[in-house]
């Protein structure tokens, strides 16, 4: 027999036997208590702690079909990309839809601590336990943009000023196509651009430092 699936309350059909009764309910405690993942909105952010306040997407849906908000899921954690004492900090920002995903066992201890500790309670793929791993969409305009194609190579895109505090190589050439603009010396060789001269053809001596 076909049993046909309602949204909480047993159907006629799941009633007619004790097999169907039995489906119905561990469908129900499934859909109940089991977590897995949900795309959800940023509606509070806190950069210190690294975390944030979401609200799930997809709604609830009550026994007579009518859609039903998710409450405030607060201070889920989310992660950078990073390897010991390497990080990329790109944080979500407020209005981002990312993805949550649930943990199987309470983790509250282990955020708590950022240690190995056992469950605080015997919950399990909670929504009281999710992590947000990434974001997939955003209102905002794409502004910083780090590119990389095999046909584009890689191209870094800002208005704003790219800093890079640290000493750079670059193995190669450069090309410029706006001015170069230099507080220190600039140096071609062993030749100082601040300090060089040059000889001077129609009398004796050479010229003095560039100004």
């Amino acid at each position: 027999m076909t049993v046909t699936r309602s949204w909480g309350f047993m159907s006629l059909e799941a009633q007619n036997s004790g097999n169907n009764a039995l489906f119905w309910f561990v469908q129900r405690m499934l859909r109940k208590s089991v977590n897995t993942c949900l795309p959800c909105k940023v509606i509070g952010l806190d950069t210190s702690a690294q975390t944030v306040d979401v609200q799930p997407m997809v709604m609830q849906v009550t026994p007579d079909y009518k859609p039903k908000e998710h409450g405030v899921i607060y201070s889920v954690p989310y992660g950078l990309q990073r390897g010991g004492s390497a990080v990329l900090d790109i944080p979500p920002t407020m209005g981002d839809i990312g993805l949550v995903a649930f943990a199987s066992r309470d983790i509250s201890r282990v955020k708590s601590t950022k240690k190995a500790a056992p469950p605080a309670t015997m919950r399990s793929h909670s929504l009281q336990d999710g992590f947000y791993v990434c974001t997939l969409w955003s209102d905002a305009t794409p502004e910083h943009i780090i590119s990389a194609t095999p046909d584009g190579g890689i191209a870094i895109t800002s208005p704003k000023t790219v800093t890079i505090n640290a000493k750079s190589q670059f193995n190669g050439d450069v090309g410029i196509s706006g001015n170069l603009i230099a507080s220190g010396d600039v140096k071609a060789g062993n030749i100082s651009l601040q300090d060089h001269t040059h000889s001077v053809t129609s009398a004796p001596g050479t010229t003095s430092k560039p100004e």
